[in-house]
């Protein structure tokens, strides 16, 4: 495909780079455009196609939008596309805690694109890359890749020619590259080929999946991600429920003859 200039509307210097990196050999030149657009509420396809128009018209030319979610599947998708509110309000331990209570750890992450012109619909390019929610590992990374895990490694554990091999932004633009080249005459039709394979994940220390310790006795218990937590526990007299408070964080749990904990 011939060299083209696309302007991707984004104030996320993190996306633009790996996207800059995934479309490097494509022959498409990616250059950033800060508009401001407030995001509507609904699915991630409705709000990236909201997106995309708006920004078309304001621009007055094509350009490529993007949004992300991240898919607790135990929380059937959430928290979506509000993901990155999650993330500014309560971090990536206030993610992971909202799953503590779930064995299911599984998650999606999906990357939408959408290619826009001025007075044309949308059109959506979808990555998903399936992993699970651990506690943060890793650094030198953006958003929620260290606690975003794939086959033994987070998105923060990998270097950037790793993970832009697998990841769901990877994945969502060599859907866009395959469409631009066919729209453009770029040969045989632009398929892409499929996605290089994963490169080989580094060793992680798996720590056991313990369950939850709702004893009132103090001493230490899992907090469902494997992680030992030593522990006061304060007796509430006359409720049948307790508070243990461990390491700034407190958990509310039922008596140790009345089921498993609540948090």
């Amino acid at each position: 495909m011939s060299s083209r200039t696309l302007f991707f509307v984004t104030s996320n210097p993190g996306k633009l780079a790996e996207a800059k990196a995934i479309l490097s050999a494509s022959g498409v030149n990616l250059e950033s455009k800060n508009v401001e657009i407030t995001e509507i509420q609904g699915t991630i396809e409705e709000i990236t196609r909201d997106k995309a128009k708006r920004a078309a018209e304001q621009i007055g030319g094509p350009v490529i939008v993007e949004d992300t979610c991240l898919c607790f599947d135990a929380l059937k998708g959430l928290p979506g596309p509000y993901v990155k509110h999650f993330l500014k309000e309560i971090g990536t331990r206030g993610l992971t805690n909202m799953l503590a209570a779930y064995d299911d750890k599984t998650a999606q992450a999906v990357c939408t694109f959408a290619y826009c012109e001025p007075g044309s619909e949308p059109i959506l390019f979808e990555g998903r890359t399936k992993g699970k929610v651990v506690r943060a590992r890793g650094e030198g990374s953006f958003g929620w890749d260290p606690i975003f895990e794939y086959e033994g490694s987070t998105y923060a554990e990998m270097d950037s020619y790793q993970k832009n091999k697998i990841s769901h932004r990877f994945k969502a633009l060599q859907k866009l590259t395959a469409w631009l080249e066919e729209k453009h005459g770029g040969g045989s039709g632009g398929s892409g080929g499929s996605a290089p394979p994963p490169a080989a994940p580094k060793p992680v220390d798996r720590r056991n999946m313990g369950g939850h310790d709702t004893s009132s006795d103090g001493g230490s218990f899992f907090d469902g991600f494997g992680e030992e937590v030593k522990s006061r526990a304060i007796n509430i007299a006359g409720d049948g429920m307790g508070i243990r408070k461990a390491a700034g964080r407190e958990w509310q749990f039922d008596s140790p003859d009345g089921g498993r904990g609540k948090y």
